[in-house]
């Protein structure tokens, strides 16, 4: 579910094709914040005063989009993060997307978040079929891991469920197809598959996931999403004690209206 947040930002489009964006968040309440998702505490944890933000986005070269952000999470750690993604279009119904990213986190007083994470990615789309594949690699000290931010992360390979976050040296890769139903007449319905493989050595982990997923937009304001996800504890050590299968399936319906 969407995380919320209390911030200031600001964001500045004089320049042509070129976004900036700056602000200042404090608290956050939501999914992935903490075990009482419903009330609002401090981003960077009790001893934290926040996060300042900034970041710039760039369209200026024709079908290539860049971005790159630098976060100063007080207490915990500064983080610089930037992709790219560049488009090959060879007809009007297939194009070639490619993609690369990079972050890179600097521990602040013992916090732990610290390293770099590389990433690579390709989608093919040919009508209403696209295909994709991608990679992503974090490099540690010992006993230290990457973050996947305030929510669910930039990062290529994230799944319903598994991502890179809180694991060290851990690699990933991704495989995707997605199929438009536009074209059998029910415009607004999109079908997902994915499968995504995590293995961490320092941490004897090794994970697979599959999704399943289906999304139909009737109409600006009302969309629903049906999803399932399997994930399979390889090496049946990744329960919370880390002593049996964390392994769990896991069935979601979701609604969204926006108004």
């Amino acid at each position: 579910h969407p995380n919320s947040f209390e911030a200031a930002i600001a964001t500045y489009s004089g320049f042509e094709k070129t976004t900036l964006i700056g602000g200042y968040v404090t608290r956050w309440a939501g999914y992935d914040s903490g075990d009482d998702i419903s009330k609002f505490k401090k981003l960077g944890g009790d001893e934290s005063n926040g996060v300042a933000v900034v970041g710039i986005m760039n369209e200026s070269v024709e079908n290539l989009a860049l971005q790159g952000w630098y976060y100063a999470i007080d207490e915990v750690s500064k983080a610089f993060y930037t992709d790219a993604t560049y488009a090959l279009p060879f007809t009007e119904t297939m194009e070639l997307e490619l993609s690369a990213q990079y972050a890179n986190f600097s521990e602040e007083k013992g916090s732990g978040m610290d390293g770099n994470v590389y990433g690579v990615g390709a989608a093919f789309n040919i009508g209403a079929l696209t295909l994709g594949a991608a990679y992503n690699k974090a490099s540690n000290d010992t006993d230290k891991y990457v973050s996947n931010g305030f929510g669910g992360g930039p990062y290529f390979t994230s799944m319903e469920e598994m991502t890179i976050d809180g694991f060290e040296d851990v690699k990933a890769y991704q495989l995707s197809a997605e199929l438009d139903m536009a074209d059998a007449g029910l415009e607004g319905l999109t079908l997902t598959a994915l499968y995504g493989n995590f293995k961490s050595t320092p941490s004897d982990m090794k994970i697979k996931e599959i999704d399943l997923i289906a999304a139909y937009e009737l109409s600006e304001a009302f969309s629903a999403e049906v999803s399932y996800a399997m994930v399979d504890d390889k090496n049946k050590n990744t329960s919370e004690d880390g002593l049996y299968d964390g392994g769990y399936d896991r069935f979601l319906v979701r609604l969204n209206y926006n108004f």
